[in-house]
């Protein structure tokens, strides 16, 4: 709930109600409501820990690697919301500062993989690696805002994420290549998006 509605204007036991839960029980899983939101940066915090982007020139391991660096992009991307994010700035500057820029590490650390993917001939160099990362960035809010609206099933978000990284791997990787991807990213792909959303809905 604090995602999609904030946190500024919102008591434990406003946020009890959102969800359909006694404060009481809330309060058995979160001290105060500091404490979700901690747990929300935990979860960034802890995501990009688990994800590390890592850098190569060799084509076949760009190649390999692109499913997970854009599924990871994406995942990240739909973690906070753009009110969350307002309302952390005004609320704690330092949280909000740090957490920017471990964001914007991890960002820049994906355009430069995907302009290493660019440079060996792995990836279309006909899209800017900055428009991708933004590509991406506004994709996943959407979907995530759209959900925790309500507004779209977690099912057809799932459809919606699949979708679009399908259509990047067909648009963006050249042929060549396409027979590195790697399948596991994307057998666990609906498995991994819906964790993600439960865990959200779990935080709200």
């Amino acid at each position: 709930m604090i995602l999609l509605t904030g946190f500024k204007n919102q008591s434990m036991s406003s946020l009890a109600q959102a969800i359909h839960m006694s404060r009481a029980t809330l309060y058995l899983y979160f001290k105060n409501k500091d404490d979700i939101i901690h747990c929300v940066l935990a979860r960034h915090y802890e995501f990009i820990h688990d994800h590390e982007i890592t850098l190569s020139e060799e084509p076949a391991t760009l190649a390999r690697n692109f499913v997970s660096v854009t599924l990871n992009v994406l995942l990240l991307s739909g973690i906070t919301t753009a009110l969350f994010r307002k309302e952390l700035k005004a609320y704690d500057p330092v949280c909000y500062a740090q957490f920017t820029q471990t964001s914007t590490d991890y960002f820049q650390r994906a355009r430069q993989f995907y302009e290493l993917a660019q440079t060996n001939h792995v990836m279309s160099a006909a899209i800017a690696s900055d428009y991708l990362i933004f590509q991406h960035q506004t994709m996943a809010s959407q979907i995530l805002e759209q959900t925790l609206a309500q507004k779209i099933t977690e099912t057809q978000a799932e459809y919606y994420f699949d979708q679009y990284l399908n259509t990047q791997m067909t648009l963006l990787v050249l042929p060549k290549y396409r027979c590195h991807l790697r399948s596991a990213p994307l057998t666990t792909f609906h498995e991994q998006i819906s964790a993600r959303f439960h865990a959200v809905f779990a935080l709200a």
